[in-house]
């Protein structure tokens, strides 16, 4: 079995980022679904921003984080917490 973990491509105001969340997937259903649920989050909290996310394996998200200027990403647990 594969483990899986988000990564986000997000723009906002016209400065775009690229991210990653730290939290593991069993499965590409389980993490798309907690991908949209974040992307509905993030357009809730900045409509003008766009976002577009990904599942990928652990190999290659270590091979874009060495690849790329990635930061690391809040949970949707814990940035959900703000919204109460």
């Amino acid at each position: 079995m594969q483990t899986l973990f988000a990564v986000v491509y997000f723009c906002i105001a016209g400065t775009c980022a690229m991210g990653w969340i730290d939290q593991p997937f069993d499965n590409d259903v389980t993490c798309t679904a907690y991908s949209q649920v974040y992307l509905d989050e993030m357009q809730k909290r900045a409509p003008e921003s766009s976002a577009e996310m990904w599942c990928v394996g652990k190999d290659l998200l270590q091979s874009a984080r060495e690849q790329f200027d990635m930061i690391e990403m809040k949970r949707l647990e814990d940035i959900s917490k703000f919204r109460e």
